[in-house]
């Protein structure tokens, strides 16, 4: 009689561990997938930010400022996307928003790159030929 009450007990904590792990688990399993997939996408993004540091001449009076201030932006993306990683799951709306952010900010970067890098050059180019 007593092994049948204790089987039936342990057969009661055993299911409700085993549920209270299996939500536990998935929360975990999500946080942990959004950290590998999500964090890769600030590499090329963070690479973009460094670059626009060509985008001056080291020459120009404002350099400095300009490094700094370049220095900062990388770090506060580097702080946003660990601040992210961590409310990752809540919704799904906030999931989505998450996960274009990063190819958002890295389009907008890589354009304005394009855009003033063949400004620039287009007037190099064109001193260049005068000058032949």
């Amino acid at each position: 009689m007593e092994t049948k009450e204790n089987s039936t007990n342990f057969g009661r904590l055993r299911d409700s561990m085993s549920s209270s792990c299996n939500a536990n688990n998935m929360q975990v399993f999500y946080g942990e997938f959004f950290k590998r997939f999500y964090m890769p996408l600030f590499i090329p993004l963070l690479a973009l930010i460094s670059s626009l540091l060509v985008l001056r001449s080291k020459d120009d009076f404002k350099y400095n400022s300009y490094k700094n201030i370049i220095f900062i932006i990388g770090i506060s993306f580097i702080v946003f996307s660990e601040i992210t990683v961590r409310y990752f799951g809540l919704e799904i709306k906030n999931n989505i928003l998450f996960l274009l952010l990063p190819v958002a900010l890295f389009l907008l970067i890589y354009s304005s790159i394009f855009i003033f890098g063949y400004r620039k050059f287009n007037k190099w180019f064109l001193k260049l030929i005068k000058n032949i």
